[in-house]
């Protein structure tokens, strides 16, 4: 009967940190959330729907901080964005779609900074720039594309700065600087 129990407490524990609430029912004190009329910091998912009834914002939290992936969503029910975050901190790959479905930004952050790979993309699924951050600048090789898919211009950054030759091209492709 004790194992049953114990069964049963461990269960009921999982279920109420699982909880999905509204933000009607959270609170935060001292940038740390919590379940209103609870001392225990949240985990779990705070949720608000549009008028339509869809949702609109997810986020998840971990001890009363802002971590795991956060989603937005169109009033037509496509996603918006979805980040992921640690402690709070945006930590990880940051997402941006159009209404339509397709992707629009996908840029990897650490601790707030973009920093690593990111790439841009037009509404007709077109990529429109690649390239690296390191700490918000732009560094390194970046690409930069037409809508029709063909290079608008190519080169390299140092710190957010043009270094070194650049080339550039016309619509057609045909190379107009550098190169």
């Amino acid at each position: 009967m004790k194992v049953i129990n114990v069964l049963l407490l461990v269960l009921f524990c999982k279920l109420i940190f699982a909880q999905e609430v509204t933000f009607e029912g959270i609170e935060t004190k001292n940038d740390t959330t919590y379940l209103k009329g609870t001392n225990e910091p949240y985990t779990g998912k705070v949720v608000a729907f549009q008028v339509n009834g869809k949702k609109a914002i997810e986020i998840e939290y971990k001890n009363g901080t802002e971590t795991g992936t956060n989603k937005t969503w169109y009033p037509n029910g496509n996603l918006m964005n979805e980040t992921q975050l640690t402690n709070g901190n945006i930590d990880g790959l940051w997402i941006d779609y159009y209404e339509n479905g397709q992707k629009q930004n996908e840029i990897t952050y650490e601790t707030d900074y973009m920093n690593g790979p990111c790439t841009r993309w037009y509404n007709n699924g077109q990529i429109k720039e690649q390239g690296n951050y390191i700490h918000c600048r732009e560094h390194g090789k970046w690409i930069y594309y037409f809508e029709n898919g063909q290079k608008q211009s190519e080169g390299e950054y140092n710190k957010a700065e043009k270094i070194g030759t650049w080339t550039e091209w016309n619509e057609k492709g045909e190379i107009i600087k550098g190169g």
